[in-house]
């Protein structure tokens, strides 16, 4: 098992209550992975606020492992390790 904190920024906070969580996952877990479980987690608000279908989101959300953005490690097949801290940025409303 791993423990990963998980950040939510922004209007994340209101919709799981919380500005950060403690998670525990299965070795070998990935960021779809994280995604899933939140899903499961905080349910269905969260999972419309950010489009989640099969631990991925069709928007421009960004989500940093320990800082760095997945987009540049390998996206939502990033793996996470013990302790890793993971950030999750909703897109900005405008238009």
């Amino acid at each position: 098992m791993i423990i990963v904190r998980v950040h939510f920024l922004f209007n994340l906070r209101s919709i799981v209550g919380e500005k950060e969580v403690l998670l525990k996952l299965e070795n070998g877990s990935t960021i779809k992975d994280l995604m899933r479980l939140l899903i499961r987690q905080y349910g269905e608000k969260l999972e419309k606020s950010l489009r989640i279908k099969d631990g991925k989101s069709d928007l421009s959300i960004t989500i940093l492992v320990n800082g760095r953005n997945i987009d540049f490690i390998k996206g939502f097949e990033t793996p996470l390790f013990n302790g890793d801290v993971v950030s999750i940025v909703p897109p900005a409303g405008g238009g």
